[in-house]
């Protein structure tokens, strides 16, 4: 259930030297020929949901994830074995996505905004996307890396616009080790954090470079399923 059951994948565990250096130098030839583009996201959020509605919801998801694609439903699965032999629902949920923000690199991004499913019910879900780039092709792709998210008694107010935010390319940022549940872009100024509970209970942090420090910018906290 995206947006229904939510879920989220992450590309693998970044290189540690991508962020060791400044931006964009050394051979770091892919990220020279990305740019920060957020409107790029929405577009490919809107191409998700349209797809979902056309072709099947469980069939636009398994297009879109990557292989290492990580959802919470609630437990944190590979996306492609859940994914794997799911009907679709006949009637898919409508989203769409509030706020985006994006790594310095143009290359990890994270989308928030809400849904609306059958039988009136309404929710919130937070995807973290990432850029596939072929230096030979003339455009880029977008694929989900983990998504998730959770019902809702109310249906949250919509911004007028999608609000946009980019990392800061400043400062040095701290090179990180693997995680166990957490996952960083490949410049490291974006990261996301989950953990989820044994009563199925489960958080998310979604945290960006601001040029000191890693600041939160998203936070999701969904309480334990009912029984």
């Amino acid at each position: 259930m995206k947006k229904i059951t939510l879920l989220f994948t992450i590309g693998g565990v970044l290189a540690l030297s991508a962020c060791a250096r400044p931006f964009g130098s050394g051979n770091d030839f892919e990220l020279k020929k990305l740019q920060p583009n957020p409107s790029g996201v929405v577009a490919a959020e809107i191409a998700f949901n349209r797809k979902a509605r056309e072709d099947g919801l469980w069939t636009a998801f398994r297009e879109l994830a990557a292989d290492d694609a990580i959802m919470l439903v609630p437990e944190a699965m590979n996306a492609k074995e859940w994914l794997k032999g799911r009907a679709d629902p006949a009637t898919p949920p409508q989203w769409e996505a509030e706020a985006i923000y994006m790594s310095c690199d143009g290359r990890t991004a994270a989308s928030k905004g809400g849904f609306i499913g059958g039988e009136a019910l309404q929710g919130y879900y937070t995807t973290i996307w990432q850029r596939r780039y072929d230096v030979r092709a003339a455009d880029a792709d977008w694929k989900f890396l983990f998504d998730h998210g959770g019902f809702a008694g109310n249906a949250r107010e919509k911004p007028e616009f999608v609000q946009t935010r980019i990392a800061s390319c400043n400062g040095n940022v701290p090179v990180h080790a693997p995680q166990a549940n957490t996952r960083m872009s490949r410049d490291q100024t974006l990261k996301w954090t989950w953990d989820v509970k044994a009563d199925t209970a489960r958080t998310l942090t979604v945290s960006i470079w601001n040029g000191s420090a890693y600041e939160p910018v998203i936070q999701d906290e969904i309480a334990a399923t009912t029984p």
